[in-house]
């Protein structure tokens, strides 16, 4: 047994390596738990553990800078294994549901360019892919570009700002919804702006295919690499977070945390937190550069962050805009091969 800390909750992970040219992992597995407890071949697999012996969720990876049994840990929450493994045990499979859409999250530049409310919230659909439920219910995809700092960028989707009632303000909420709270053919209710107006679409769910060739959106400069490694770990920034940093609390972006000693982030002079406040009852680590935009494009979330990067691969140079503060800076950073997880 090794012990630690809960750092983070609500994480969204690739659900497995992605093939070569495939467009970057297809799939995410939702809310999940991030420890710095060491997780080793004699304990990997097994259950985290709160103080009182319950079950918090079942260990799957550790990231190490090292190439060793430290590093940050990752969790699949007991709410997902309750769900999945009673299937397992019956069937010897289990059916997750999908949509079949890519997106983002909708940041106020591109509420703008859509002639929205720039305070407007929900996820852009960037590309709905073809048979899917999504496709079938009748979603639409962008159909146009605009252009934000030099950079061509898609517009003209739906925006899905609530699943079934539940408010949607980035992919992760979608992803999450789908994982705890739906089964194979079940009908859920999307609430979605088209061309500014509100509309609900019923979306009959499927079992999501196995493989999936997932297409590279239209602004990708390169195709995807399972390996590209930035070496941060943050946060979507919130408007709590956002206050407590004196920042609009309509201000968007992936909050850097932490910045992996001698990793393309380090090297290039991107900071981490460096303070810690309360915010609802919880210490967070506040005080880091806030990334907006990869080579252009706007990064709304952590999800956005994972997003972008699939796009590139090890070696490639972007230019990383943050905020540091109140100043807008443009960092040249050239991305990194991620370290073996076991």
């Amino acid at each position: 047994m090794t012990t630690g800390i809960i750092s983070a909750v609500g994480r969204t992970m690739p659900a497995g390596e992605p093939s070569q040219g495939a467009g970057g992992p297809t799939y995410s597995i939702p809310d999940i738990i991030q420890t710095d407890a060491s997780i080793n071949p004699g304990n990997s697999g097994g259950v985290l553990v709160n103080e009182q012996g319950l079950v918090m969720g079942v260990t799957f990876a550790i990231e190490s800078s090292t190439r060793s049994s430290a590093g940050i840990g990752f969790v699949i929450p007991s709410s997902i294994v309750m769900r999945v493994v009673p299937e397992l045990i019956k069937d010897g499979s289990y059916q997750h549901t999908y949509l079949g859409i890519t997106g983002g999250t909708l940041t106020p530049t591109l509420a703008e360019a859509m002639k929205l409310d720039p305070t407007q919230r929900g996820v852009l659909v960037g590309q709905v892919n073809s048979g899917t439920p999504a496709d079938k219910a009748g979603l639409h995809g962008s159909d146009s570009e605009t252009t934000v700092d030099g950079q061509k960028v898609p517009i003209g989707g739906d925006v899905i700002l609530a699943i079934d009632s539940q408010p949607v303000l980035k992919m992760d909420d979608i992803i999450s919804y789908l994982a705890n709270s739906t089964v194979v053919g079940q009908e859920v209710t999307l609430s979605i702006l088209r061309n500014g107006k509100q509309q609900d679409i019923q979306v009959t769910l499927e079992a999501r295919p196995a493989h999936q060739t997932a297409q590279a959106p239209a602004s990708s400069p390169n195709e995807a690499s399972p390996r590209v490694w930035l070496g941060i770990t943050g946060g979507t920034l919130t408007p709590d977070i956002a206050q407590a940093m004196n920042l609009d609390s309509d201000q968007t972006g992936a909050l850097v945390v932490k910045v992996e000693k001698g990793s393309p982030a380090d090297e290039a002079g991107i900071k981490g937190g460096d303070k810690e406040v309360s915010i609802g009852g919880q210490q967070v680590s506040v005080g880091g550069d806030v990334i907006i935009a990869i080579d252009g494009h706007p990064i709304g979330s952590m999800e956005d962050l994972g997003s972008i990067l699939q796009n590139y691969g090890p070696g490639d140079k972007v230019t990383v805009t943050v905020l540091r503060g109140s100043q807008q800076l443009d960092l040249s950073v050239t991305l990194g091969e991620r370290p073996a997880i076991q």
